[in-house]
């Protein structure tokens, strides 16, 4: 299944709002959402910068539990790709995302055509580059590892292999795929065993996007050796408190603080990017929109109680004139909800 040309938009329309020209987890690690710390997780860095790095890999006791392979290939030689290899015959998890490394690890580089993807031209911090070229693209989960839980859809920045030509390895019976384009027996996320330990092939991941923290939080606690964790929307106490009930007459903007304003919206229309195309919305159809509210995506409800999810858009501000005649703006960022009158 390719990716509709619904999913292109979509995936522009995210590039937008997200204002960033660098996927967000590149060599630097956010992990402060995370069930354990950096230090717990074990997490080394190598880059060409810091190749001599590798040696630490050879600790024992080994403190180290996922090495983040961001290496060109003519760095690597013989005896720091044996350093690697023995560091995960022994317990430990290497990450790579150059499928042009795949060999070292006794896979195949698999690369996928830019003619079979829908994808944005995207330069993105990779190692020690801060201008790599790559793809940005949608990538479909596949298959029932753990790393998968909670995990459909992730916007990955895919380096570019070749002209034209962006990383995947191929499927074989040793490689468990994680994350597809469309072709399942083409990876660009996989895993698979070599000893005690594991070799996993990822792209760098848009965190905020679609289900890229989840599959971001599963991989490092899934490759540190621990379980991958159930994570469930933590509520603030302000926001669990019940509303006051709107009256029928007034829209109300509810923000993530809890606070609510009522008043008359002054924006003429809504857009909303979904996996099928684009659609313009009167706020006169409009009964209410969730930001953020599902797998990181918007609900829109229809005055007819139908449900859609994708991405909304309203301009550069949300306008509402209250009560008063005090004119109010609000960014996407701060808002919880937006009900509109009946």
């Amino acid at each position: 299944m390719k990716i509709r040309t619904g999913v292109f938009i979509l995936l522009l329309f995210i590039l937008c709002a997200l204002n960033t020209t660098s996927p967000l987890f590149g060599a630097a690690l956010d992990i402060d959402q995370y069930n354990h710390t950096e230090e717990q997780l074990g997490i080394l860095v190598i880059t060409g910068n810091n190749i001599a790095s590798i040696d630490e890999l050879k600790e024992r006791p080994r403190r180290v539990k996922i090495a983040v392979l961001q290496v060109p290939e003519k760095k690597l030689n013989a005896d720091s790709e044996k350093v690697i290899l023995d560091f995960i015959k022994d317990g430990g998890t290497v990450w790579f995302y150059d499928s042009r490394l795949a060999h070292i690890f006794g896979l195949e580089n698999a690369p996928l055509k830019g003619e079979d993807l829908r994808y944005k031209p995207q330069k993105g911090t990779y190692g020690d580059e801060s201008k790599s070229r790559g793809a940005a693209t949608y990538l479909q989960s596949y298959g029932t590892s753990p790393i998968l839980k909670g995990v459909n859809l992730v916007l990955a920045f895919l380096l570019e292999v070749g002209k034209d030509r962006f990383s995947a390895i191929k499927v074989t019976d040793d490689v468990t795929p994680l994350l597809i384009a469309n072709d399942p027996k083409i990876a660009s996320a996989a895993e698979k065993n070599i000893g005690e330990g594991k070799v996993i092939l990822k792209p760098l991941i848009w965190l905020e996007a679609v289900d890229g923290k989840r599959f971001q939080t599963n991989l490092l606690e899934y490759s540190a050796g621990y379980p991958v964790p159930d994570i469930k929307n933590i509520v603030s106490a302000d926001k669990k408190a019940e509303l006051p009930s709107k009256p029928d007459e007034v829209d109300r903007v509810v923000l993530n603080n809890g606070n609510y304003y009522d008043g008359k919206l002054e924006n003429d229309s809504f857009r909303l990017e979904t996996m099928n195309g684009s659609a313009k919305l009167s706020p006169d159809d409009l009964s209410e929109i969730r930001i953020k509210s599902f797998m990181n995506m918007d609900e829109v409800v229809t005055k007819n109680n139908k449900t859609q999810r994708g991405m909304v858009s309203w301009g550069d501000e949300l306008r509402l004139k209250a009560g008063n005649g005090k004119k109010m703006t609000f960014s996407k960022m701060e808002i919880s909800k937006i009900f509109f009158r009946k």
